[in-house]
């Protein structure tokens, strides 16, 4: 028997609130205002979840289909697709918590200019501080 799978455009050209389903845990969700997102159901442990995968505008029918096959592989090996999800958007957080700046590295530049600069030119090396912050001292 056929399967039947939504299109782009049956997806475009539905506007009643509900679930639609493509197959594969992949579903079309519009809600009660009319927003349209794609969302992915599965079973884990006896528990249902469901997980968004972006909004209709921003995530292609492909890309979601795609999105669904990538969450069916991680419930195959028992992973739970929404906390590998987690786990990701943690690690890339932290990573970017890690990111030196300016800030970070500015004393450890300036410092040794400070300190083997002549008195005339002391000023100037200070005055390189980002929103006129000085590192010791006033004028």
């Amino acid at each position: 028997m056929a399967r039947l799978r939504l299109s782009a455009r049956s997806g475009a050209d539905t506007t009643a609130p509900g679930l639609y389903g493509d197959g594969d845990n992949l579903y079309l969700q519009i809600g009660p205002e009319g927003g349209k997102s794609w969302s992915c159901r599965f079973m884990l442990r006896g528990r249902q979840r469901q997980t968004g995968l972006g909004p209709v505008d921003l995530v292609s029918l492909a890309e979601a289909r795609d999105l669904a096959r990538d969450y069916r592989r991680l419930l195959l090996q028992g992973i739970d697709p929404i906390e590998h999800r987690r786990g990701q958007r943690q690690a890339a957080s932290t990573a970017v918590s890690r990111v030196v700046t300016f800030r970070h590295t500015a004393p450890s530049v300036t410092s040794p200019l400070t300190k083997s600069a002549g008195a005339r030119e002391a000023p100037q090396a200070m005055d390189v501080e980002p929103r006129g912050l000085r590192l010791s001292g006033d004028r």
